[in-house]
């Protein structure tokens, strides 16, 4: 389980606010692929938390985002080096 939150693109406070979750599919070193049932733009930067690795949090840049069967996205992020 992944915990995501949007607006880091430009600083706007109430888009911080709101928390979703997600299911990670795969992370390494330099990113990790989620699938969210939400949209992303190309280049737009999220927050992202790991539950699993001791509240880890980290803000990644949004490399592609693939729409699914089912309605939901995948969304390949980029972290930071």
């Amino acid at each position: 389980m992944v915990y995501y939150s949007e607006g880091f693109e430009t600083y706007d406070p109430a888009k911080h606010v709101a928390t979703y979750a997600g299911e990670m599919l795969d992370i390494s070193k330099r990113g990790a692929c989620i699938i969210t049932n939400h949209f992303f733009q190309q280049g737009s930067k999220i927050k992202l938390t790991f539950r699993d690795m001791g509240d880890f949090s980290t803000i990644a840049m949004v490399r592609w985002c693939r729409e699914g069967d089912d309605g939901t996205y995948q969304v390949g992020l980029q972290m930071p080096k």
